[in-house]
């Protein structure tokens, strides 16, 4: 992960956690399915290399961060954060191969340090991609 794309995520108000790499193949997997409710750190997902394989730009915050949508069905968005600079306009349709990482919102108003069991019971978290390759679908 980029410094510039660990600092967005921090300055919007996230606590990262990044899963360790797995091992095995790449899953093809649509947007919606690497958003579906999850414990914090308990991805299905989490910390493996998947392909999510017809996802449509949404927004570009950078060139080296974005947000997908599924091609078909737009609605639940993914963040991207891509291992090399990639020039991308909104509306491209694209594949992306990256690293299945997890975020935890917070604001400084709950109380801190977080109690580990309300920590793992809530279901607060988002998806998203790092350490990404990206590739226009023609």
């Amino acid at each position: 992960m980029s410094v510039r794309g660990a600092a967005a995520l921090i300055g919007a108000g996230v606590l990262v956690s990044v899963g360790a790499c797995g091992g095995g193949g790449q899953a093809e997997v649509p947007v919606p399915d690497l958003q579906a409710p999850e414990h914090f750190y308990e991805g299905e997902y989490l910390g493996e290399r998947v392909v999510v394989p017809d996802a449509k730009v949404v927004r570009v915050h950078g060139p080296e961060r974005f947000e997908l949508v599924a091609a078909e069905a737009p609605g639940t968005r993914v963040t991207v954060l891509a291992a090399r600079p990639v020039e991308l306009v909104e509306g491209e349709v694209v594949r992306v191969e990256g690293t299945s990482g997890q975020v935890r919102q917070w604001s400084p108003s709950q109380r801190l340090p977080h109690v580990q069991h309300e920590l793992y019971a809530k279901r607060q978290t988002k998806t998203y991609l790092y350490d990404a390759l990206v590739f226009p679908r023609s």
